[in-house]
């Protein structure tokens, strides 16, 4: 084959969202390899794009073309295009919302007029698939980016704290290539990430802002609407399903964080897996990227990509792998935990599970008060009431999807039976693991990020209950109950929206706000103030601002002081955070600063103290008295108290 016929056969293969999702696993993976043997400067990202584009050019060198394409510009009805332009329309509105303020929560940007357009959207999308009209997959995907990119549109910076650490590791890579000490997780993100900074010249910060919204918008609908063209031969209950997902919230897809990108490559592999024409190629490179990403996904990930192939696995070997493939997530992914935990505090115990933690809130969630809150607003508490309800009904699907699967001995429903198995003994010897290293409050995250697994592997269950209440709705024609089922499938999509992203009313209180632009200043006014190596305590929204302003590599200060302590606090495992929590709770000292000052091997400190903290003018006299120098900003927005000498 000529080179000029290869490249004419890739364009056509274009037309296909598995092609470009290949591409992306590959430079996920390419770029995982090429930085982890030798980093990822100019030659290790030219190395990368290199062996992408080999990789392409032997997988479709000889393969035939595929039938299975999609286009976004299919013939579709006029009120597709109308409700395409209704969405785009919002998310102008949305960006034109965006603040440099600091948020709690981003509903406070936006007016009551939003709410009745999504609604109207959600309505209309949905008599639309009902009346059998076609609604185009670039209206779904305009759809779920409204959805899923209202922070991306809202925040000025990253929504978060997590984002910030992740864009300083790569802004170090690029500036040096490589970042030490060299971790086998996170990569997949990180070389995708730097990718896509080297070829358009976009900010980090945008990119991340932006990434993984995209990537949920513009590949999971397809992958929805595929999985129900394959299994239940229906392409209107493929698009009813991805129009009414958002009708359960889904936090982990607004934020572009690595264990997310893996939570997101995980659905791409189940899916995968669960199609009747499947395709090893997607499967598999979906699963290692998932794993460059987290291993906390990418294990149960590579367990559904080995248990998929057994049946191109000789007989003889088939035990053997399939033990194997759920060793990786029953016993690998709890000792990768395990050993996490070890390399943070240097300990091997282990500890109580927290049984009645767990039976705690096993209790609460099945009160009477906690499904059907009545003490606020009715509308908050119908709101809560579905946020109550949101876990029992996808268990509901989930067993019922079981239930008529009950009979079908298909590999995808063996794959699912020894996945489940599997994850329940590493859910149990997980909550063995103390996980000191983690504030107190994030102790439990990781046994919670098991729930997310447990939905994950499921959704093929949960998609074959859908499909058939879904086609009996479709075909009926009985006014009284179409119209009242449109209304409520319609406010609960709403429901979780509001739910999905961070909240600030009488039933939740959002636990910090976002990183401003004030924030960025009083870290730019430290930096060039001070004369010598220094420490700062602050809050996680300053610290924030640190990260993303100057990294984790030396500039004019080092960042690093004695014994790796950095000089900003990081609030899940930072050992200057505890000071800072001091200086606010207690009483802000200069010998409590003096004390942190010392651990870190410096002379200078800085206290940052922010006017929506509690008790914030009590604290500014106090620590008025004993600092050296006091620096305010934005007419006292913030208060910088400075100490030399220390």
């Amino acid at each position: 084959m000529s080179f000029s016929n290869f490249i004419m056969k890739i364009l056509t293969y274009f037309k296909q969202p598995s092609t470009i999702l290949l591409i992306i696993n590959l430079i996920s993976l390419w770029g995982t390899i090429a930085y982890w043997f030798y980093g990822l400067n100019w030659l290790g990202q030219i190395t990368t794009l290199v062996l992408t584009a080999l990789t392409l050019f032997i997988i479709y060198r000889k393969q035939p073309q595929s039938k299975t394409k999609i286009s976004l510009s299919h013939p579709s009805s006029k009120i597709s295009w109308l409700i395409l332009i209704a969405i785009v329309t919002t998310i102008i509105y949305l960006l034109r919302q965006r603040t440099t303020l600091p948020l709690l929560s981003p509903w406070t940007q936006v007016n009551r007029y939003f709410w009745l357009s999504c609604w109207l959207i959600a309505i209309v999308g949905l008599i639309t698939i009902k009346a059998n009209k076609k609604i185009s997959t670039l209206t779904i995907i305009a759809w779920w980016l409204l959805i899923y990119g209202i922070a991306s549109c809202l925040y000025s910076t990253a929504y978060g704290f997590d984002p910030f650490i992740h864009q300083a590791a790569e802004k170090t890579i690029i500036a040096q290539g490589q970042i030490s000490p060299k971790t086998p997780y996170y990569l997949g993100q990180y070389s995708l990430v730097i990718t896509i900074y080297h070829l358009t010249g976009l900010a980090i910060s945008s990119i991340e802002r932006w990434l993984l919204p995209l990537l949920v918008a513009c590949f999971l609908p397809w992958f929805i609407i595929e999985w129900f063209k394959q299994n239940h031969r229906s392409e209107q209950v493929g698009r009813l399903a991805a129009w009414l997902w958002p009708i359960f919230s889904w936090p982990i897809f607004i934020v572009t964080v690595p264990q997310n990108c893996a939570y997101f490559l995980l659905v791409i592999t189940i899916m995968a897996a669960t199609w009747p024409n499947k395709s090893s190629l997607l499967i598999w490179s979906s699963a290692l990227a998932s794993l460059a990403c987290h291993p906390l996904a990418g294990l149960p990930a590579i367990t559904i990509a080995l248990l998929s192939s057994l049946p191109q696995i000789r007989q003889h070997w088939q035990k053997i792998i399939k033990w194997l493939a759920v060793a990786l997530t029953a016993l690998v992914l709890p000792l990768s935990l395990w050993l996490t935990n070890w390399q943070h505090t240097k300990k091997w115990q282990l500890g109580k599970p927290p049984i009645n933690t767990f039976l705690a809130s096993l209790n609460h969630v099945f009160t009477f008060s906690h499904l059907w809150p009545n003490q606020e607003h009715w509308l908050l508490n119908l709101i809560y009431g579905w946020q109550a309800w949101q876990p029992i009904v996808a268990i509901i699907l989930i067993l019922t999807g079981w239930y008529l699967l009950r009979n079908n001995k298909t590999v995808w429903t063996s794959i699912l039976k020894s996945l489940n198995l599997s994850l329940i003994i590493a859910i149990i010897f997980t909550s063995l693991i103390p996980f000191d290293f983690v504030i107190d409050y994030e102790r439990y995250n990781y046994l919670a990020r098991f729930s997310w697994l447990a939905i994950i592997i499921n959704l093929p269950a949960a998609f074959m209950a859908f499909g058939l209440l879904a086609k009996k709705w479709l075909d009926s024609h009985y006014k009284k109950i179409i119209w009242p089922i449109i209304i409520a499938l319609t406010a609960l999509i709403i429901f979780s929206l509001y739910l999905t992203y961070p909240r600030d009313d009488r039933y939740s209180h959002a636990q910090g706000l976002s990183t401003s632009q004030t924030d960025f200043l009083a870290v730019q006014i430290i930096e060039n103030q001070a004369n010598d190596d220094y420490i700062v305590l602050a809050n996680q929204q300053v610290s924030a601002a640190a990260l993303a302003q100057y990294g984790f590599y030396t500039g004019k200060h080092q960042r690093y002081l004695q014994d790796d302590i950095f000089y900003y606090p990081i609030p899940t495992s930072g050992i200057l955070y505890p000071y800072y929590l001091k200086m606010v709770n207690d009483y802000p000292s200069r010998q409590t600063i003096a004390e942190a000052a010392k651990l870190a091997g410096v002379h200078q400190a800085y206290f940052v103290l922010n006017d929506y903290w509690y008790g914030f003018e009590k604290l500014a006299e106090e620590a008025a008295a004993e600092a050296d120098e006091i620096i305010k900003i934005a007419n006292g927005a913030i208060i910088i108290f400075v100490y030399k000498n220390l």
